[in-house]
């Protein structure tokens, strides 16, 4: 091998500036987290349940002849009406006839230690971040 095919030995500066380059992009990748922190369960649920309806929506397209934004509101109307608003009846029976069965002093203890465990989360949620 001859001295002209190695490479020329990058400079100090230019190796810094690539360093802090990538200490920039990870600490916008961490604000990013930090900002969507709070939603990031909601947001992976609403991809699970778009990746899930992907064939519908397809499904959907083919039997309206192409018309996507038909196709999209009749798949949003249909997984609405067919999926969320039964599993929030059902959610409402059984949460009224837990309630009818539960004593009035139960459900106040329970209620109260509920209100403090998620009073305690939002605290630690606040000193982390602020100390983190």
């Amino acid at each position: 091998m001859n001295r002209n095919d190695q490479p020329t030995p990058r400079s100090f500066l230019s190796i810094a500036g690539d360093v802090l380059i990538l200490i920039a992009v990870l600490l916008l990748i961490y604000f990013a987290y930090l900002t969507t922190r709070p939603v990031l369960v909601a947001i992976v649920l609403a991809a699970a349940l778009a990746s899930l309806a992907t064939r519908f929506f397809a499904w959907m397209v083919r039997r309206l002849h192409g018309r996507r934004r038909l196709a999209a509101l009749l798949s949003v109307l249909l997984l609405f009406v067919g999926v969320l608003a039964p599993f929030g009846f059902l959610g409402t029976v059984y949460g009224t006839r837990l309630l009818d069965r539960l004593p009035e002093e139960s459900f106040r203890r329970w209620f109260k230690i509920g209100i403090t465990v998620l009073a305690l989360g939002l605290m630690w949620e606040g000193l982390e971040s602020w100390l983190f």
